[in-house]
């Protein structure tokens, strides 16, 4: 499950629930609300209390009342007000006027101004109940508690959101966990911390014990390696992020990283939409254009993409295939139909200016060949 965020909104959500027999009453809702106001990062935790300020809440203490409400209700996928907009977890207390909205991220980050929309909603939704909610407290839950993408319409919007990590979560699970009495309850907490701790945090608490013990005794000589020996990739996938999203203008980001950044522009998604077809499937795109480093290689290409081996490509994957890319062989889950190695794995120790006219030129290939395509799809 570890990739499916709305798999780790139900469990996250059951737990919160104080009426679903985990036995652990509001325990974790209560942690929960405790950890808007605590982070590690000091700048963190004085945005979380400066947007739980705008809903009038000031401490803890003025939660407690929202915590011990029995008839608090906890809701996945909550729609609001439109059908299309599915709030990933909702918590609602009646009694006291108080509403909790949490964007779950995992692998994918915010896009269509989403995060402003939630906000509309809540209030749409309050006014047309006689002012349901006063209070309206809005998380935004990521592995590492980032902010959200900031390129949206409505950006401002996003400093109502308090910052939340799983890393956090797991803190939370580890304190109730001497609560549990249920057996069963307690290996699925137990089976949950290690599966997010190994593939979305990509711990291992022993590899990093190791780490720090390596550093503490090697400090001078890892910080002069690192001075000497760094990597450029962080600088070439930043610089051609900004340059496509800046050439291509609209881009719609499914996954963002220091290494990685996948997205797909309106041209594609237009060409499914007027077949009858979304270009998302859940955290999978049909058509998608990736940039990673994750290999050797710094690489930009742009395929198609299915859920396993066993499926079959969808119609306008079909389509795409006999119509542009008649010779390309689809074996397998994914069909890559142009690729360009921005830069290959020797030179990535180099400065970053030392290698910027290369990546330039590749980038501005690369640009080229997509336009090219998106014109071919925009004819199907």
């Amino acid at each position: 499950m570890e990739r499916q965020e709305v798999k780790h909104s139900a469990f996250i959500a059951w737990l919160l629930d104080s009426s679903k027999p985990h036995g652990l009453g509001n325990k974790f809702l209560s942690e929960f609300c405790k950890q808007l106001f605590r982070n590690e990062s000091v700048s963190v935790q004085a945005r979380n209390r400066k947007a739980l300020v705008t809903a009038d809440i000031y401490s803890e203490d003025d939660l407690s009342d929202f915590i011990y409400d029995k008839k608090v209700e906890v809701y996945r996928e909550r729609v609001l007000v439109d059908s299309e907009s599915r709030i990933d977890i909702y918590i609602e207390s009646k009694a006291t006027k108080t509403a909790i909205v949490i964007e779950n991220k995992v692998f994918t980050d915010n896009h269509d101004d989403q995060l402003y929309r939630y906000i509309e909603q809540l209030n749409t939704y309050s006014s047309a109940n006689h002012n349901l909610i006063d209070r309206k407290i809005f998380v935004y839950l990521t592995p590492q508690g980032t902010a959200p993408d900031h390129r949206q319409a409505h950006s401002d919007a996003h400093e109502r959101y308090c910052l939340f990590s799983y890393r956090a979560i797991l803190r939370m699970i580890e304190k109730i966990k001497k609560y549990c009495t249920e057996q069963r309850v307690l290996f699925l907490m137990e089976d949950y911390i290690a599966m997010v701790k190994k593939n979305i945090l990509k711990e291992d608490e022993q590899v990093r014990a190791k780490c720090r013990e390596i550093y503490r005794a090697y400090e001078a000589e890892i910080s002069l390696l690192l001075r000497y020996n760094s990597d450029n990739a962080n600088a070439v996938i930043k610089y051609c992020k900004d340059t496509l999203i800046e050439k291509l203008q609209a881009v719609v980001t499914l996954k963002d990283s220091d290494k990685y950044f996948e997205f797909y522009t309106p041209a594609m998604e237009e060409v499914f939409a007027r077949h009858g077809e979304q270009i998302r499937e859940g955290g999978l795109l049909k058509l998608r254009v990736c940039l990673s480093a994750q290999k050797p290689d710094i690489a930009i290409n742009f395929g198609l993409q299915k859920g396993n081996k066993e499926l079959d490509w969808s119609n306008v994957q079909h389509l795409i295939l006999q119509k542009l890319m008649p010779s390309k062989e689809a074996a397998g889950r994914y069909a890559t139909l142009k690729n360009y190695v921005l830069l290959n794995s020797e030179r990535r120790e180099l400065d970053f200016d030392e290698v910027r006219e290369d990546v330039e030129r590749q980038i501005n290939l690369f640009l080229g060949a997509l336009e090219e395509f998106e014109k071919g799809l925009l004819a199907l």
